[in-house]
């Protein structure tokens, strides 16, 4: 379960309008990760350095969104079940026009699931 409690107001009040205009555009989410403690992002970037599997960030602990609240993960949910094939594109537009940043959107690490405030 995402840990939302401790997302700053800002990114909250943004996170409830991108829900709402999922919901509207009958795109069913779910917020997969929200606030991360440093140990947590450290587990994360040693994926695929010095743990087995895929890396899934360039940040280490105190050096991402997630770290201080101002970050959130998506996934799909289609028939009952968590996706990551889903119409990207069209989850990044609704983020955007809530005033976030879509990760989906750089070029040196595209990160499609993820959503942030500066």
């Amino acid at each position: 379960m995402a840990d939302l409690k401790n997302l700053v107001p800002g990114l909250s009040k943004k996170l409830a309008m991108f829900q709402r205009d999922c919901t509207a555009a009958k795109i069913d989410v779910i917020i997969t990760q929200g606030f991360r403690s440093f140990a947590e992002q450290n587990v994360l970037y040693a994926r695929g350095r010095t743990v087995k599997g895929t890396i899934v960030t360039n940040a280490k602990g105190g050096q991402s969104s997630h770290n201080f609240g101002k970050a959130f993960d998506i996934c799909f949910l289609i028939n009952k079940k968590a996706s990551y094939v889903g119409p990207w594109e069209k989850v990044g537009a609704i983020g955007e026009k809530c005033g976030l940043i879509w990760g989906g959107r750089w070029t040196r690490f595209v990160d499609k699931p993820h959503f942030e405030i500066k």
